[in-house]
């Protein structure tokens, strides 16, 4: 289970922050906030949606899809497959995050 995440105040006057559609900087937030402590998180649209709009009826799995890629084109984040599963990996993670006893990633 992820920890408590800290939000660079920063990430407001970021000009590629600024690029997301509001749909965009939901998700890519809510990336932060699943990640392990190594900023290692499972990628898929429908894990995703159930985690960060558990009660969003209207919220579409295609449209996580679309805006995941929105954000790989747009923010360091790495998005990848192994096994047959989708992962991603927030790729300043460190820059951003002080972890003071990290759990191991599973991932």
């Amino acid at each position: 289970m992820a920890r408590k995440r800290m939000i660079d105040p920063n990430i407001w006057r970021s000009e590629d922050f600024s690029k997301l559609t509001l749909l965009g900087k939901i998700i890519f937030i809510g990336l932060f906030s699943l990640a392990d402590d190594d900023g290692k998180g499972n990628g898929s649209a429908r894990y995703i949606k159930a985690n960060v709009f558990p009660y969003d009826n209207d919220m579409r799995e295609a449209d996580i899809k679309k805006t995941l890629s929105e954000i790989a084109s747009t923010m360091s984040v790495t998005f990848y497959t192994r096994d047959g599963k989708e992962y991603y990996l927030l790729n300043s993670w460190t820059k951003f995050q002080k972890i003071n006893r990290p759990t191991p990633s599973d991932i």
